[in-house]
């Protein structure tokens, strides 16, 4: 089974940088990675979620937590490292 990367929305107040651009989630799946983005993380940088072209789009956070590697711009905060699988 491929290695998976997730993609969460930004959650701290002000930040409009995604973790992952288009253009790198193409590439990393390119490579046999599995890309998971939660929708609408890539909106504030003015990409959106049609830009992500083969990458499974999740609503809800939970699924992009539980990726073998999780890319983020700030720190994961309390909670969302609780979602962090084990």
């Amino acid at each position: 089974m491929p290695a998976s990367v997730g993609v969460p929305r930004e959650t701290e107040p002000g930040e409009r940088r995604v973790a992952l651009v288009p253009a790198m989630a193409a590439k990393l799946l390119a490579a046999g990675l599995n890309v998971i983005m939660e929708r609408g993380a890539g909106f504030p940088s003015m990409y959106p979620d049609a830009e992500y072209e083969g990458v499974r789009l999740e609503q809800h956070a939970r699924a992009v937590w539980q990726a073998d590697i999780v890319l983020k711009v700030q720190p994961p905060s309390l909670p969302e490292v609780r979602l962090l699988r084990e």
